[in-house]
């Protein structure tokens, strides 16, 4: 049968253009509190290193997020109802605005689980409701299965990967352009330039791997995409105090990924 998709995101609307393209129609819609908000919330409460402070202080910012919020449920559901929406699809079962909307106006809901997300009790009253869950990886299948999610109704699909290999031609023209020399090892990680990736974590452990071989290379590969650069640039200043910076490469975001995987020894 006929049917046309919407896309609801909160990137900036240039950046979704250029994932999406012409397959779908595009609207911008954005949280007052979001998943940035929250990571930076989750990231100061686990300094304290109390369980029943986190638990106590996640609940009450899903509280004051759901309330802040309401207004993006709101425009969400005016985005549904126009657009004739019958199945909306949701990133991340903590969507509580989206599985709000969707719920009150009596639509199939689909989720699609790629994260960890702290779930309260408002998502616990519609989780019942959703038709299916699609789980990226069995760790994330054993976590949805943790809220009671029947397994029947959990379908685990891990993302695509790239399985074409860039010609060795390409590969070199990646290396001289970064000048990476043949003796080199290189590693790096891939993905949006956003707190929860990891991308700290992954210049604490570049440190360790630097220090220890001088003939290696770390390549952090993509940029900022929700709000200022101000995390990036947080992220070069590690890079710096650590004293490697020299072996620390920032791309910023590049279309010719495929080339960039295939110059890696190990992706993070």
């Amino acid at each position: 049968p006929d049917f046309s998709s919407v896309v609801v995101g909160e990137m900036d609307e240039d950046v979704l253009r250029y994932h999406i393209g012409d397959r779908a129609k595009l609207e911008v819609i954005r949280h007052t509190l979001n998943y940035v908000h929250q990571a930076k919330v989750s990231s100061i409460l686990r300094r304290f290193g109390s369980p029943f402070l986190f638990r106590f202080g996640m609940y009450a910012f899903t509280l004051v997020a759901t309330i802040t919020n309401l207004a993006y449920a709101v425009r969400l559901g005016i985005v549904i109802v126009r657009n004739r929406i019958d199945i909306v699809h949701i990133n991340q079962p903590d969507n509580i605005e989206a599985l709000l909307a969707a719920r009150l106006l009596k639509r199939k809901i689909i989720i699609h689980a790629h994260g960890t997300g702290h779930i309260g009790l408002p998502h616990r009253w519609i989780l019942p409701a959703v038709e299916h869950f699609v789980a990226i990886s069995e760790h994330i299948n054993e976590y949805l299965l943790r809220y009671d999610i029947p397994k029947q109704r959990i379908s685990v699909v891990p993302n695509p990967t790239i399985v074409d290999t860039p010609s060795q031609e390409e590969i070199d023209q990646v290396k001289n352009a970064y000048g990476i020399t043949p003796s080199q090892k290189t590693f790096g990680i891939f993905g949006r330039l956003v707190r929860w990736k990891g991308h700290e974590q992954f210049l604490a452990a570049a440190e360790i791997v630097l220090s220890a071989n001088k003939d290696t290379r770390a390549f952090i590969v993509g940029d900022a995409s929700d709000g200022p650069d101000r995390f990036v640039s947080e992220l070069k200043a590690i890079a710096d105090k650590s004293g490697f910076s020299d072996r620390v490469t920032f791309t910023g975001h590049i279309l010719d990924v495929e080339r960039m995987y295939g110059v890696m020894d190990v992706v993070v």
